[in-house]
């Protein structure tokens, strides 16, 4: 009986300590953004975070002034109601305050929602546009991260932190020209990153210009070497005939992630343009047992599978190459999820999970 009562006390014990481990997650996040959005009004000289600090810990009671989130919310909440000049002055203060704190507390749904409707009163609000935009693109609701940035960025040009977020969402929604100056210069003023790198190597593959993909891919490997360079180097490499050298990238993308589906099937057909047919059967049957399906050419009734450049292409692409949408996030959803989650990164954030 005694130890029945352990067991379960344990695993409440557990349960719970996994919940604190997501709260504490969250309230990283969270300060995070707060941190990211509080540099971006530093930047355009919209606030002064000492001076505005300063004013937050005099107008309270020592007991009641903390450290971090709280006080950054508040120099935020400041920064954003004070250039507000509409008839709402009341409604808007409101809803921003209700927004951050829940954007704070982890409700991230919640807070967008609230916070939307505060931008509805000010949308030429730089601060309340950019938490929309990163939002959005978080979600991977690209299309309104792309309407909210755009607003930041016509409202303050200058601030270099939408760039490549603005940049990726513009090119996914077919504004490759805008894209790319964008990202240029996101590089130029933010530094090198794989997001930038990979969106513009995806930008020159979608338009058949592969030689300048694999120039931007090898850049995006340089600063992040991980499978997911080591496949899209590969993928460029055997679009261009290179298949020897295609071969390495492969197996180097499958030696750091063995689960790595996709890595097999376009390894099985660089194999089979090589002529070692048995082992590209092998790679394909190994992409089938990771859950990727293949395109089963004239052989199947034999149990032998052709995965076409027509077939890799789609899986990468998706139907981006002929709706001119989604160009960077459409296909694979491994490499839409990396593009983000770097993006995010290179302003100081990280993907959140909570979405409530």
């Amino acid at each position: 009986m005694l130890e029945n009562r352990l067991l379960r006390f344990a695993e409440r014990l557990e349960r719970g300590l996994e919940l604190l481990l997501n709260q504490s997650r969250v309230a990283l996040a969270d300060h995070a953004l707060l941190e990211t959005l509080i540099s971006l009004l530093e930047e355009t000289g919209k606030i002064d975070r000492k001076k505005l600090n300063g004013l937050w810990r005099d107008a309270l009671p020592a007991d009641e002034t903390s450290e971090g989130e709280q006080s950054d919310v508040e120099i935020l909440r400041a920064s954003i109601v004070e250039k507000y000049q509409g008839a709402d002055a009341e409604v808007f203060i409101a809803l921003v305050g209700e927004g951050l704190e829940l954007q704070a507390q982890g409700k991230l749904g919640r807070a967008r929602r609230v916070l939307e409707r505060a931008a509805a009163l000010a949308p030429d609000n730089v601060g309340l546009n950019f938490i929309l935009g990163v939002q959005f693109f978080n979600e991977g609701k690209i299309t309104l991260a792309h309407a909210y940035l755009q607003r930041a960025y016509y409202v303050q040009p200058a601030t270099t932190q939408t760039y490549l977020m603005l940049g990726i969402a513009s090119g996914d929604e077919g504004k490759v020209e805008q894209s790319r100056q964008l990202v240029n210069a996101a590089i130029q003023q933010r530094g090198s990153s794989f997001a930038a790198h990979y969106a513009l190597g995806r930008l020159a593959a979608i338009e058949g210009n592969w030689r300048d993909a694999l120039v931007q891919f090898k850049q995006a490997l340089a600063v992040k070497p991980c499978a997911e360079t080591h496949y899209v180097m590969s993928f460029a490499l055997a679009q261009l005939g290179r298949f020897r050298t295609a071969l390495r990238h492969s197996n180097k993308a499958i030696e750091l992630d063995e689960n790595y589906a996709a890595a097999f099937q376009l390894l099985g057909y660089i194999q089979e343009r090589l002529g070692e047919s048995k082992r590209a059967q092998a790679a394909w049957a190994t992409a089938r047992a990771l859950g990727l399906g293949s395109t089963v050419g004239r052989g199947a009734k034999h149990h032998q599978v052709d995965v076409s450049s027509e077939s890799l292409l789609h899986a990468f692409f998706g139907a981006a190459r002929h709706r001119q949408k989604r160009l960077l996030t459409g296909g694979d959803e491994r490499l839409a999820n990396l593009l983000r989650e770097d993006a995010l990164e290179q302003v100081g954030l990280r993907m959140l999970t909570a979405a409530r």
